[in-house]
């Protein structure tokens, strides 16, 4: 699962994605277009979505194995 909190207030989390995701490693923000990368070496997979955890999309998943880091 992937949690966010706000800066000033650490202990009031709010889950953004608890689903389809077996072993993250790699996250990246792209705070342009508020978009979140992630790796998952459980799908060999990289996939994405939106701040919100909505219009979640895996957009590579051919031809990987065990990817653990990502940048933007």
């Amino acid at each position: 699962s992937f949690f966010r909190a706000p800066i000033d207030e650490g202990l009031k989390q709010q889950v953004v994605i608890d689903h389809s995701i077996i072993t993250a490693d790699g996250l990246a923000c792209d705070w342009v277009y508020s978009h979140l990368y992630w790796t998952d070496t459980g799908t060999n997979a990289i996939a994405m979505s939106d701040f919100e955890g909505r219009f979640m999309a895996t957009i590579i998943k051919d031809n990987l194995q065990e990817p653990r880091a990502i940048a933007l």
